[in-house]
């Protein structure tokens, strides 16, 4: 597998709120609908990316980026695997691809702050 993980992944249970980057339609019976902001709840973390639990979107593939608030910060993420479970809910693997330096304190806190990381390490291009 191809891991850019710094650190191990920590398992949370904390709200966020996601949306795309860019507008997204999806089908909703006969009429075509625009993907707003829906809530999501991160199940794992790391300084460099996390897991994402929320309703099932099947306009959301791998590669798309979505703008995702959590804990007073915000960041852009990068979905880079999907996997549907049996419950109706998907599980989304997310890595950082920017984020506001409130972020960065709310995900060093949410992890226990046990190491401060250099953070030049943490964002994947």
């Amino acid at each position: 597998m191809n891991e850019h993980r710094i650190g191990r992944r920590e398992a949370v249970e904390v709200p966020a709120l996601w949306e795309p980057t860019v507008p997204l339609r999806f089908r909703r019976g006969w009429r075509r609908r625009w993907l707003k902001q829906e809530a999501v709840q991160v199940v794992d973390l790391s300084v460099t990316g996390a897991g994402v639990v929320g309703v099932e979107q099947v306009v959301l593939k791998a590669g798309l980026t979505m703008t995702m608030d959590f804990e007073h910060g915000r960041g852009i993420v990068r979905i880079r695997r999907v996997n549907r479970r049996d419950d109706g809910a998907t599980y989304y693997g997310v890595v950082f691809v920017d984020m506001e330096e409130e972020l960065r304190t709310a995900i060093n806190k949410t992890i226990g702050g046990r190491e401060l990381v250099d953070w030049r390490w943490t964002v994947n291009r």
